[in-house]
């Protein structure tokens, strides 16, 4: 997987207010020494929420943040790892973070918190981010303004009772990257009390957001699966639509919503942030397969919500040999990729030059001995292919940069532990089809299993 580098920001250190507070004085009347004799805050205090985000955004962004009161004060290290998800997407999607992607927020609040996080992390970003209240339009430009970001970042008015994905169906001639959307969780007051009762939300702070922020009509349910279905009529518009989501019962239904569309191109993440939990689901048209890290997680109670893997290994056992068990693996893939003439291998790492291009993209699974990236216009590997070939005699042209990919996948040799057993991994990268994978898989499996059992 290609990990995002705003992972590590708050992940492996615990925020230390102490020496935060000596970086941003305003937040230093707010910092105490707690019971274990470590520096805190109250979070439960508006205020020392309010300084702690300023504090962050300041320090680790270099952003500046003005509130209107009684609006949401976004938790930073929380709004991180929805950004940090996203950009991991596109780099799967787009091969790097250099390239111009172009967003959009729906909701996207008084501070304008995602827009201002992606496009001062990546610099050749652009996003458009959308509200229907006042008072947050107001402060989210002002904070694009005070930020220097007006040329990458524009703030429009929605319509609640209009398309939420406004800015996709306004603009035809533009190609969309991603949307990213933060919806009111609740469908009422009720609704909003019975969560808080019930501690479905983080107990250990306090909600600084309005009514506008919080309630919509059917919840986030609703809202999302109105997403979804504007995404029926957009489709390949947008390459990935994502939102966030602040109920786990809501993913189950929300992943029925996708199915029961023809929507099998999807995937599921779960943030955790200190006592908050919170989910991500993202859905494409498109042929971009993403990695398993992305868009699985290993939870027993929602397991039948996740998406079937794109990432498959197999291990094979190695019979003892004077060649090095890498050198066989090697040469028993490409004999296995050489026997299938529609196949192209178009980047490789391998010591061997002859089989490829040498890289020039990030690799999925980087802890691994070798890794090559092959890809097909045409199915030679199934047995109603091979015995048309048989019998026919029909030679399928190699591709060469064909438009017309049907599979693309990147197989990769982990690191050997002992020289009696390696193992492979295949990472779908591109296609529709499924079946298609899991048949080419199954092919090379076979026969690199047959070619180690006789070199």
């Amino acid at each position: 997987m290609m990990r995002s580098p705003l992972r590590k920001i708050y992940h492996d250190t615990p925020i230390n207010f102490e020496d935060l507070a000596k970086s941003y004085p305003p937040l230093q009347p707010h910092v105490f020494i707690d019971g274990k004799g470590m520096p805190n805050i109250n979070f439960k205090d508006m205020a020392s929420q309010r300084y702690l985000t300023e504090a962050l955004l300041r320090r680790d962004f270099g952003l500046s943040l003005t509130l209107p009161p009684g609006r949401l004060c976004p938790p930073v290290p929380n709004r991180l790892n929805y950004v940090a998800w996203i950009q991991e997407i596109m780099l799967e999607t787009v091969g790097n973070l250099d390239h111009a992607v172009l967003g959009v927020d729906i909701g996207t609040g008084a501070s304008a918190i995602y827009p201002l996080l992606m496009c001062s992390t990546q610099h050749r970003w652009t996003m458009i981010g959308t509200d229907i209240d006042d008072t947050s339009l107001e402060s989210a430009r002002e904070n694009v303004k005070i930020n220097q970001l007006q040329g990458r970042i524009h703030v429009q008015r929605s319509d609640a009772t209009g398309n939420i994905l406004a800015p996709i169906f306004e603009n035809a001639d533009k190609q969309f990257d991603f949307t990213m959307c933060n919806p009111p969780f609740y469908s009422s007051k009720d609704d909003m009390l019975r969560s808080a009762e019930g501690k479905e939300f983080d107990p250990h702070s306090v909600c600084t957001g309005a009514e506008v922020e919080m309630i919509t009509e059917g919840g986030e349910i609703a809202f999302v699966k109105r997403m979804i279905a504007e995404s029926l009529i957009l489709r390949e518009r947008c390459r990935w639509y994502t939102s966030l989501l602040g109920k786990m019962s809501t993913v189950a239904d929300l992943v029925e919503e996708l199915k029961s569309n023809g929507i099998n191109n999807y995937g599921i993440s779960e943030f955790v942030q200190g006592h908050t939990r919170r989910w991500g689901i993202a859905w494409s048209f498109g042929d971009v397969r993403l990695s398993d890290d992305i868009t699985r997680i290993n939870k027993s109670h929602i397991s039948h919500s996740m998406p079937l893997p794109n990432d498959l290994r197999q291990t094979f056992k190695v019979v003892k040999s004077t060649l090095p068990t890498v050198q066989r693996v090697e040469s028993a893939l490409h004999a296995v990729f050489t026997s299938l003439e529609s196949l192209s291998i178009i980047g490789t790492n391998s010591s061997d030059q002859s089989q490829g291009d040498q890289m020039t993209f990030q690799t999925r699974c980087p802890h691994n001995e070798f890794t090559v990236i092959v890809q097909s216009a045409a199915n030679s590997w199934s047995r109603s292919a091979r015995r048309k070939k048989a019998k026919e005699g029909v030679q399928v042209v190699k591709p060469t940069n064909s438009p017309q990919v049907i599979l693309q996948c990147e197989i990769a040799l982990f690191r050997l532990t002992d020289q009696t057993s390696a193992t492979l991994q295949c990472s779908w990268r591109r296609g529709r089809e499924r079946e298609l994978f899991e048949s080419f898989w199954s092919h090379v499996c076979h026969k690199v299993g047959d070619r180690l059992n006789q070199i």
